[in-house]
């Protein structure tokens, strides 16, 4: 099963940065995600190491104008 969720809030509290999922094609499986430091630090550390961070710099140019997902994804 595949749910398509859209970045909602994203807040502090206590020691950890809440970020708040709504999904969009099932209704009332929003989702709430808990990181810590060390979970922030690692995740970081994952996108410098991989070819993300390229990605997301380059999608800003074209963040109007996405190319359509390929079939087999």
């Amino acid at each position: 099963m595949e749910v398509v969720g859209q970045p909602k809030e994203f807040k502090q509290s206590g020691d950890y940065a809440l970020l708040s999922v709504q999904s969009l094609n099932l209704e009332g499986w929003d989702s709430l995600i808990a990181l810590d430091h060390r979970d922030a630090i690692r995740f970081l550390w994952l996108m410098f190491k991989s070819r993300v961070l390229i990605f997301v710099v380059r999608g800003c140019k074209n963040r109007n104008n996405p190319r359509r997902l390929p079939y087999n994804w």
